[in-house]
């Protein structure tokens, strides 16, 4: 797995990665004393290695990945990131919800990739802070709607 970014969200996509069986796990940061903290926290048994914000130490990484996400607020163009040297089955997520549609996603999917934005991510962490307020069930149904809703203004 890659993850670009070293911020809360990439820490949390790389706890949850480290759950699941995977050969290794690549933290692409632009500062990579940040980067190499996070790889080490996310490590649990898992070869974790930190690589700075550049396409030609990311290259090994991306053509041996199975899922690749985005965990910044970075556009495409901004990203070392090379869509063609990426496996067919390699999955791409981008934690952004907003420009839509997302350009990383839209770009993953116009080369044959299966990808995904941060939109289910944004419902999960809603529901489960509701729950965890309220003590109640939360009303999927509703909040999926209304996000809908508001990502469609």
């Amino acid at each position: 797995a890659v993850v670009f970014g070293s911020g809360g969200a990439a820490a949390a996509v790389s706890l949850a990665l480290s759950r699941v069986p995977l050969r290794s796990l690549t933290i692409v940061a632009r500062t990579l004393s940040t980067g190499r903290t996070m790889a080490a926290r996310a490590a649990a048994g898992l070869r974790s290695t930190e690589v700075p914000w550049a396409l030609d130490s990311v290259e090994p990484a991306l053509s041996e990945a199975d899922i690749v996400v985005n965990a910044t607020p970075a556009a495409l163009d901004e990203l070392p990131l090379a869509l063609h040297l990426l496996r067919r089955s390699c999955t791409v997520a981008d934690v952004r919800y907003r420009p839509r549609p997302v350009d990383v996603v839209e770009a993953a999917e116009a080369v044959g990739l299966r990808a995904a934005d941060g939109v289910e991510m944004l419902l999960h962490q809603g529901m489960l802070a509701f729950e965890l307020w309220t003590q109640e069930a939360a009303p999927w149904e509703e909040a999926r709607a209304a996000l809908s809703e508001a990502l469609a203004q």
